[in-house]
């Protein structure tokens, strides 16, 4: 029988966690965190553009214009902005929401709240591996 998502919430939670410290682009603010990022210049993230590649999701906001984000591992209650089931790849989708993707773009869904919209997602590449 397959997990709920509470149990697969439990179970992945910061298994592979690995973070960096990015510049942080335009609109990012305490108020984004926990949102999916994708690269919008050297060294700076942002919520970029529909259908972009996630860089990772945003864990904390720095008030100097910088951000932790988790770039590799399980990351928890990434906001869902379009259904993307388990085993399906995501993308961005320019707000900060997991979108599903027809190509491989660094985070594979493996498992979703659609009640809440919100998903788990492995990022970096299929094995966990960087």
């Amino acid at each position: 029988m397959a997990l709920t998502y509470a149990q697969a919430k439990e179970q992945f939670q910061g298994i592979g966690y690995h973070a960096t410290t990015y510049k942080a682009a335009s609109g990012l603010s305490d108020s984004t965190n926990g949102k999916l990022l994708a690269l919008t210049g050297i060294g700076e993230v942002g919520l970029g553009t529909d259908a972009g590649a996630p860089i990772g999701v945003q864990m904390r906001y720095d008030s100097d214009g910088w951000v932790s984000v988790q770039d590799a591992g399980y990351a928890v209650d990434v906001p869902l902005g379009e259904a993307v089931a388990a085993g399906e790849w995501a993308e961005v989708n320019g707000a900060g929401a997991a979108a599903k993707s027809v190509t491989f773009k660094g985070a594979t869904c493996i498992a979703f709240d659609a009640t809440n919209d919100l998903c788990i997602l492995l990022l970096g590449s299929p094995s966990g591996s960087r």
